[in-house]
């Protein structure tokens, strides 16, 4: 994500990794973690950052929802059964924490606003599962040595799994090489890359951001990762019909050298034996021919799992989409704001605080 002279980015790891390979009474990273309370969930700032200035839990509530997709979740916890892994870019921090939950990892999770603490505050405190979930709110383009020092800091400790969805192409590709370095150099074991492809719809989405998957691939085997075809298949597979239109065609998975797993084009039971995937096609097909009708019933799956998972999440998406919060007059207060703070528009994303520079 960075170049020439910007530090690498400041990943995300839970606290009691850090310490491990931090020196003693090393505090670099701890200005960065965001505090998990017992606050109720906080939507209070509404509809921020879509036209530069800080991002909020509103904007991506109701320009999103929850953008969920459970078997591509399970892929990762299951499948690849990692116990420590890292998010790049994880926005309500859902996938995060279906991992930590279900692989009973250890997951560290990257945005640069504060403001995601209140959502993996409500996550956790409905339904606290097993594992870990962590966030550092860093300003990864930061060159102040405080960022360089947590990044020096958490590099070192790699994860089994690093990933990162549809992210890329909000990032401008003068960060490209050092994001790439970044995350092939974390991932331990297994790095899952997916980014908006030329000519993708989507919100905030950068034209010289906007890679195709071969073109990935060739960046990341180029930093000495092995590129997985068949597990790359399962992937887009358990992303259908959910995430149809982005991880089902973009997903890339790829191995580290040392690590001696197989491909192999074998789904563990809990993503096979489920029709309401890509994985278990026959059986989906056969009794609902269409895809309008798998996609009818996948989704209905997908909310009822969300439901169970993050009741206060998806009550507040639900809400939001209402207009019961989230309500509009934040979003035109917030217009006002960023015109007069920023040089251009910022990008409806967390990152829309970080590429402008203020007028001066």
């Amino acid at each position: 994500m960075f170049g020439g002279a910007v530090p690498l980015v400041c990943a995300m790891l839970t606290m009691s990794q850090a310490m491990k390979l931090m020196p003693e009474n090393s505090t670099a990273c701890v200005g960065f973690k965001s505090q998990f309370d017992g606050t109720a969930l906080d939507l209070s700032s509404g509809m921020l950052g879509q036209s530069g200035g800080m991002w909020s839990p509103c904007t991506h509530l109701k320009t999103y929802g929850l953008n969920f997709s459970p078997f591509f979740a399970r892929f990762l916890s299951y499948q690849l059964k990692p116990k420590t892994a890292l998010e790049f870019g994880c926005g309500l921090g859902t996938t995060s924490d279906f991992v930590a939950r279900q692989a009973g990892a250890d997951v560290t999770c990257i945005e640069p606003e504060h403001t995601l603490g209140t959502l993996i505050a409500s996550l956790r405190r409905d339904n606290m599962g097993n594992g870990q979930l962590s966030q550092l709110a860093l300003n990864v383009f930061d060159a102040s040595e405080s960022s360089a020092s947590c990044t020096r800091e958490v590099q070192a400790a790699g994860h089994d799994l690093v990933f990162t969805l549809e992210v890329a192409e909000h990032i401008p590709a003068r960060f490209r090489p050092a994001m790439v370095d970044f995350l092939a150099g974390s991932a331990k074991k297994w790095l899952v890359f997916s980014a908006a492809r030329p000519g993708q719809g989507g919100t905030g989405h950068i034209d010289e951001s906007m890679l195709t998957r071969e073109r990935w691939r060739e960046i990341f085997e180029e930093k000495g990762l092995v590129f997985m075809p068949k597990l790359t298949e399962m992937a887009r597979r358990a992303a259908y019909p959910i995430r149809n239109y982005d991880l089902s065609i973009n997903t890339l998975v790829f191995k580290h050298p040392s690590n001696p797993a197989e491909d192999t084009d074998e789904p563990d039971d809990m993503l096979g034996d489920f029709m309401y995937s890509g994985l278990d096609k026959q059986r989906a097909e056969a009794r609902y021919p269409t895809h309008a009708e798998r996609a009818v019933v996948a989704e209905a799956f997908s909310e009822g799992s969300n439901a169970a998972m993050w009741p206060s999440l998806t009550l507040a998406e639900q809400k939001a989409k209402k207009g019961i919060v989230c309500e509009e007059q934040g979003l035109q207060h917030n217009r006002v704001a960023a015109s007069e703070s920023v040089k251009k528009p910022g990008f409806e994303s967390a990152w829309a605080a970080r590429f402008y520079t203020p007028e001066h």
